[in-house]
């Protein structure tokens, strides 16, 4: 076995082989998006033009209805959790901040459950930028 650290997050792992340079898919994926961004971005964009309706078809052939039952099936907590806090948002009882709370970037947000998805807390979350969420669910 052969010890390295990721050239994305820098964290140590190891591996059989010696040419391995990431530790796991997404840091291999993220470190591509990184150094590929303006051709990524153009990638999406022409992507998008030229399925307008990929969506509208998606959800009107039954696949996401399908795969979102599985989903919810597979982890009822994490549905009521969202749930809860949706509303909670909805009804003014939690204000959404425009900023992220470790980085202070200005974005929209995403809540973490950083103590899990149990009744007793499905309203106690983080409001965190994309990047720090991933990272945060990485832990």
């Amino acid at each position: 076995m052969m010890k390295g650290n990721c050239e994305f997050c820098g964290k140590e792992f190891e591996s059989e082989r010696k040419s391995r340079r990431f530790c796991n898919r997404l840091c291999s994926h993220n470190s591509w998006v990184l150094h590929h961004s303006q051709e990524w971005k153009s990638y999406n964009a022409d992507w998008r033009q030229e399925h307008p309706d990929y969506w509208r078809e998606y959800w009107a052939s039954g696949k996401g209805i399908e795969v979102q039952h599985k989903r919810h099936q597979r982890h009822p907590l994490e549905r009521k959790a969202r749930s809860a806090l949706d509303n909670a948002v909805r009804l003014g009882k939690i204000a959404r901040p425009n900023i992220c709370q470790i980085c202070g970037v200005i974005t929209k947000p995403e809540a973490h459950h950083w103590q899990g998805y149990d009744p007793d807390h499905w309203l106690d979350v983080q409001w965190l930028c994309h990047q720090h969420h991933l990272e945060a669910d990485r832990l």
